[in-house]
């Protein structure tokens, strides 16, 4: 196992939270058609293997984890193994003010709609304690945008780089993007005191943490 590393994109130094280890530092896949880099069907082998400052003693959360979540309890808008809680998370946190130390979620974000965000960012805010964190991996638009406009062809794949809509399940799209330094805005904009943008080490410039200190 290779350590993945960070580059520090945009914000306030916080961490990072998170110690990535991977098969590979940088996954080696086959280009689409010699200039895109066709992001599926490759499966990204990565582990959490370490988060700080989240203690066990901290009550941690995860928003959109799926069925195999890392955290407990796991809230999601489908049913299945391993949710604990199914609602609208574009509409709000089924929990109290102030309830919980650390809140994650890995590549879920961008499925809220953009004229939700505020809702959503603000009731990450609401939940948490006084220094709680919250950590959000999501997609780099800017640095997704900017290897579009810089490729002369695309294949059909290419699309779903951007929108999403991968036939796992029919509501995986995109409704909203970030690039480091409108991510740090916008988390600040609704209450949160320090946030910082790391690559995400796997595929960095496509991919971002962005980790938020209330």
């Amino acid at each position: 196992m290779i350590e993945a590393e960070y580059k520090l994109l945009a914000g306030d130094m916080l961490g990072p939270t998170f110690k990535f280890f991977s098969e590979e530092a940088a996954p080696k896949r086959p280009p689409s058609n010699g200039l895109v880099p066709n992001p599926y069907p490759y499966h990204r082998k990565v582990e959490i293997s370490q988060v700080l400052p989240y203690q066990p003693k901290i009550r941690a959360i995860e928003l959109g984890g799926g069925e195999k979540p890392a955290f407990h309890p796991n809230f999601d808008g489908m049913p299945g193994p391993g949710v604990d809680h199914v609602c609208d998370l574009s509409q709000g946190i089924p929990l109290e003010d102030g309830s919980v130390g650390f809140v994650y979620s890995m590549f879920m974000i961008e499925h809220i709609k953009h004229v939700h965000l505020p809702k959503f960012i603000s009731e990450i805010h609401r939940v948490l304690i006084k220094g709680g964190v919250a950590v959000m991996v999501t997609a780099n638009l800017f640095g997704q945008c900017r290897l579009l406009a810089r490729s002369e062809h695309w294949d059909e794949d290419v699309p779903y780089l951007i929108f999403g809509g991968h036939p796992d399940f029919e509501y995986n799209y995109h409704h909203t993007g970030f690039s480091p330094e409108s991510a740090v805005a916008i988390f600040k904009k609704y209450g949160f005191t320090k946030v910082a943008v790391w690559d995400y080490p796997p595929f960095p410039s496509l991919e971002m943490i962005i980790e938020a200190l209330k």
